[in-house]
């Protein structure tokens, strides 16, 4: 490091902010500590401005890291500002790298890696200073809390006695975190290298970050010793900033959805497909084909509550790649299990009778991308597959409807009293539920679909070997309905599973 004085670098700082970063640091004070936590500034402004002083950044992150901060919290500003807890975070920085090892001299330093999210756990909350209040005298005591155990003092400040103590939660100071494994690099993946994984640490405002997402992650490198092995280390990454690889813009709180529709979805899937080789690896396969088929559906992966990569049952501690909720419900509507584009679906299919089993889910589904699996749960019978479809047909299966968020908006009650989600079809009933041949007046809440399966079953008492297709669809267009409808909606009966073919112009129910 050229220079040595504490001070002196502060001050190098503030100059560095004062020709820099005026405007930044004038909106961040604005709205900090609500909306805004952290002044992020580019690698190549501090290069320009002092090479030196850049270089060091990289060598020696954390002491670095230090004076940014004070000069930052010591910045002339108004009198009633203060940016105490405010973070400084460096990006865009000359380089990534794309493998570890301990000849490479990266360890303690600052460094650049740009890879896929391959899972990321909930976010959590740590107590950074806690203040413990004596329970003998009410004295406070205030005691950061650096390492992972919980630490108390050994004496009271007040009486000098060993406590005992209890935390004062009002006074006490907290930090959300986050952890998640980023995998190697797009290109990596799309040529199907061995990636290089890497967990990270994120905390207060870099937290919020999903599987699936692409990002440079700018952080300090260390090695960890494993529990397993005393002998063995493995490397992690404490996050400094993280950006997208698609957006310039450092803030992973959650925009707002825009679903791309299944027709755009298809046109970019299918453009994509050819550059994705059968050996890619599956956090590729997901981010590329498969969170934006899920997308594409209606679900919104930046809720929370609705979307839930890696969701883990507490039980059996089975995993499943994607869970998806509908409102206020405890189980997931739709489960899916991910493979990656080379593998076949058969090895998924016991994993998801699993899935389906464990987390009461009303459907599953397992691809790869381009072959999707289609599974139905039923709450008096095992679970079945009820269709399997290829990429270039999710615009025209109707299977698909019932995976959207829509079909689980409205619920019905069973005889036996239990509720199942009843799908919400957008079918047009005005003319469906006409000229009953009992002459009663129809109910115009059924749906069509339960009513044509109920007027098969009435056939079937006649047609034991099935009942001829020709006069089913004459049965029911006597009922009301337009037969180009019938034709239709039985046709999605039968991918659903409701109905089949026990021959090519018969069909029984199921």
């Amino acid at each position: 490091m050229r220079r040595n004085g504490h001070q002196e670098l502060t001050e190098r700082f503030i100059e560095f902010y004062r020709n820099y970063y005026r405007e930044e640091i004038g909106r961040l004070a604005q709205q900090y500590p609500n909306k805004k936590r952290s002044l992020y500034i580019d690698y190549d402004d501090l290069y320009h401005f002092d090479r030196d002083l850049a270089d060091d950044y990289l060598a020696q992150p954390d002491q670095i890291q230090e004076y940014a901060e004070e000069a930052l919290r010591i910045y002339d500003l108004p009198a009633d500002v203060k940016l105490g807890n405010a973070h400084v975070r460096i990006k865009n920085l000359p380089s990534t790298i794309n493998s570890l090892s301990v000849h490479d001299n990266h360890i303690g330093k600052l460094v650049a890696i740009k890879g896929i999210i391959s899972k990321a756990d909930d976010k959590s909350v740590s107590i950074t200073d806690a203040a413990l209040e004596c329970q003998r005298c009410g004295t406070m005591n205030y005691i950061p809390q650096e390492t992972s155990e919980f630490q108390e003092p050994q004496d009271c400040q007040g009486c000098q006695r060993e406590g005992p103590f209890k935390t004062n939660l009002d006074q006490s100071e907290f930090i959300d975190r986050q952890r998640f494994v980023l995998h190697s690099t797009e290109t990596d993946l799309a040529n199907g290298d061995e990636p290089l994984k890497i967990r990270v640490f994120a905390e207060d405002d870099l937290v919020g970050v999903s599987a699936g997402n692409y990002v440079t992650v700018n952080g300090v490198l260390h090695i960890e010793q494993k529990n397993s092995d005393k002998k063995q280390f493995e490397p992690l990454l404490d996050a400094v900033s993280i950006t997208s690889t698609d957006e310039s813009s450092p803030s992973f709180g959650p925009p707002e959805h825009d679903s791309m529709g299944m027709d755009t979805f298809l046109e970019v899937a299918t453009s994509t497909l050819p550059g994705i080789p059968e050996t890619a690896l599956e956090p590729g396969t997901k981010a590329k084909l498969i969170t934006p088929f899920i997308e594409a559906l209606g679900w919104n992966k930046f809720d929370n509550e609705e979307w839930r990569f890696e969701y883990t049952d507490s039980k059996t501690e089975k995993r499943v790649d994607y869970a998806l909720f509908a409102e206020d419900s405890e189980s997931p509507a739709v489960v899916v299990e991910a493979k990656h584009i080379g593998k076949g679906l058969n090895e998924g299919e016991p994993q998801i009778y699993d899935y389906l089993r464990i987390f009461s889910a009303d459907y599953g589904v397992v691809t790869n991308g381009k072959s999707y699996r289609i599974y139905r749960n039923y709450p008096e019978k095992k679970p079945e597959r009820v269709a399997e479809i290829e990429l270039h047909e999710v615009v025209s299966a109707g299977i698909l409807d019932e995976l959207r968020p829509s079909a689980f908006e409205r619920t019905s009650n069973t005889e036996d009293g239990s509720q199942v989600s009843e799908p919400a079809y957008n079918i047009d009933t005005s003319e469906a539920d006409q000229g009953a041949e009992d002459g009663t007046e129809p109910d115009s809440d059924i749906d069509p679909k339960e009513r044509i399966q109920s007027i098969i079953n009435q056939l079937e008492a006649d047609h034991e070997n099935g009942v001829p297709l020709e006069s089913a669809v004459e049965q029911i267009t006597d009922r009301g309905m337009d037969e180009s409808k019938v034709t239709e909606l039985i046709d999605s009966l039968a991918m659903k599973g409701s109905i089949y073919y026990v021959a090519k112009d018969q069909i029984k129910t199921t």
